[in-house]
This record gives structure tokens, C-alpha cells and sequence, in this order.
């Protein structure tokens, strides 16, 4: 079962639709109010919402979304270890059958995967690595939103049955606000790693070209494949506000990597100049000894010295 995280800011109103019925969404959780959702999408998903953040305790409403999760999970997960005495007991043909931490396959069983709906940012540091994407109400939770979600959901379950077969048999998928990275919960270490399926040829695949390939057999008129200069190209369902903000977010990381890179460079042509290097300590030992005098007698006037 697959529990996503997405910011619905840049989303085609024309693509809500295809994309919920593709992630197979039937449970929906939402820490955006009502007014503020975009126009279109409270009708699409008002019968499967389950919650609706009533803009007062974040932490109460988070905690009370992740019960909702919790018994979703023992609901529609059937565990492998209901019908074997192990995992290494399955046949493999059947593993297929089976829930699992992998999002993709998880996409073509029939069990009901759940949305949470929150605004999100994307950020860089000063070597332009950028980060995992970060929800507007992280400062009043004092924590990382999705995966205080995730980890509460699966501690619970964990608890709850001695066992981690659910955790084993579910995904957590971050979507960035640009939806053009995608990032899989890891419980072991508390972290978000970039996600892209990778088969049996050992070929990694995005994730978002399988969604978007998904939303164009649903919607192939508002979604068409697009030939350009011999390339066929799937349409985006990012609108064009977000694909301007997306170019430009990528432009200012680049730049940010490549000074960052430029600063590394000469300080390690600084240092690898040994020349250079002999003569400057050769001078700072010359005004050392002309400050302080032959006998060393004047050192109190040299910054540092004590």
C-alpha cells in the first residue's frame, strides 16, 4: 500500500482526476483548509476525505490522521505472513501479489492507497544540494511533518503486533512541489532517499514518468504524447506557473553548485602552490623577528602572542 504526500499548489486542474483515479486514492487527508485548496479538487476528493486540518493543535490533527492511516493499513494490507510461515516461503510469482516497500508495484494491485494534501518547499544549501522537500508546518510541529507520519504510523503497528511485516508491505512517497522528484520513506534510518524504480536489467526508472505515462492512457486528450524534433514527450501535469518557478529554482542551485566549486578550487590551488606557501611563511617569520626584535624582547606587540 502506498501512502503519498503531495503539495497540489502546481497541479492542472485537468489533472487531478486522472492522477487520483491512477494512485488509486481512496482515503485522503488534507492539512490544507477547505478555502485554500485549488478550485476543483475539495469536489474530486470530498467522499474520500477523511480529515480536514481545522487550522488549530497541527500535532493533535497529524497524530489523529496517522490513527486513520494505522487502521487503513490492517484494513487493507493482507500480510504474506497470513499465508506463509515466511516471506522466503512465498513462490515467486506470487510475491508480485503481495504489498510491498517497492511504490511501483504496489501501483498495479487493487488495495486503496491514501493521499495527504500540504503545502511544501524545496530548498538548497550553500553547495546546492538540494534538500528533501519541507512542509509550511514543520516550525509549528517542530519536526518534519511526513515523517513524523510515517514513523508514529509504523512504531504503532510495530508495537502493536511484535512484528514489522506492515512496514515491510508499505510505502511512504513525498512528492516535491514541483513534481519532479519523488522521495521513499526509510524507517530504519528516519530518512527520504530520492526514489526511482530500479528492474530486474538493473535500469533505474523515474517514478514520475510512470505516473505520467498512467495520467496520459486515462486523459490521453488533456495529456497527449507530444512530438518534438523526432522525441516523443508525455505532458506534464505541472502547470505553467510551476514550471517557470522549477527552471528557475534549478538555475539558482546550479549556481550555487558551481561557485561553491569555484571556492573549492582556488583554495586547494592555494594550498597545493608550495612556493607560494614557503614564501609566506618566509615573510611572516621576517616581520615576526623585525617586530620583536633580535632578542624576542618586543613579542607582546604581535597579535596572538601570549
Amino acid at each position: 500500500m502506498n501512502v503519498y504526500f503531495i503539495d497540489p499548489t502546481y497541479i492542472k486542474p485537468e489533472g487531478w482526476e486522472p492522477l487520483l483515479k491512477y494512485l488509486k486514492i481512496k482515503k485522503v487527508y488534507s492539512f490544507i483548509p477547505k478555502e485554500q485548496l485549488p478550485a476543483g479538487l475539495y469536489s474530486l476528493v470530498e467522499s474520500d476525505l477523511m480529515a480536514l486540518y481545522p487550522k488549530q493543535d497541527v500535532k493533535k490533527f497529524a497524530d489523529f490522521c496517522t490513527f486513520g492511516l494505522r487502521a487503513h493499513f490492517e484494513k487493507q494490507i493482507r500480510l504474506i505472513t497470513a499465508d506463509y510461515a515466511d516471506v522466503k516461503s512465498v513462490p515467486k510469482e506470487e510475491l508480485k501479489n503481495y504489498n510491498s516497500q517497492s511504490p511501483h508495484n504496489n501501483l498495479f494491485l487493487d488495495t486503496e492507497n491514501c493521499l495527504i494534501l500540504l503545502e511544501l518547499s524545496s530548498n538548497y544549501d550553500e553547495e546546492g544540494h538540494i534538500s528533501v522537500p519541507e512542509c509550511s508546518l514543520d516550525t509549528i510541529m517542530e519536526r518534519h511533518l511526513p515523517t513524523h507520519m510515517a514513523a508514529y504510523c509504523l512504531n504503532i503497528l510495530n508495537k502493536k503486533y511484535q512484528h514489522r511485516q506492515y512496514q515491510a508491505q508499505s510505502a511512504f512517497v513525498l512528492f516535491n512541489k514541483y513534481f519532479s522528484s519523488t522521495y521513499r520513506y526509510n524507517h530504519a534510518s528516519r530518512e527520504w532517499n530520492i526514489y526511482n524504480p530500479r528492474f530486474s536489467n538493473d535500469k533505474a526508472v523515474s517514478f514520475l514518468f510512470t505516473i505520467h505515462r498512467g495520467v496520459h492512457k486515462i486523459s490521453p486528450d488533456e495529456f497527449p504524447i507530444i512530438e518534438k524534433e523526432n522525441k516523443r514527450y508525455l505532458t506534464r501535469i505541472i502547470n505553467d506557473e510551476g514550471r517557470k518557478e522549477y527552471v528557475a529554482f534549478m538555475k539558482a542551485a546550479k549556481e550555487a553548485a558551481e561557485r561553491a566549486a569555484a571556492e573549492r578550487e582556488a583554495y586547494y590551488e592555494s594550498i597545493d602552490d608550495g612556493e607560494s606557501w614557503q614564501n609566506e611563511v618566509a615573510e611572516m617569520t621576517r616581520d615576526f623577528w623585525k617586530e620583536c626584535g633580535a632578542a624576542a624582547s618586543n613579542c607582546e606587540s604581535w597579535p596572538g602572542w601570549d
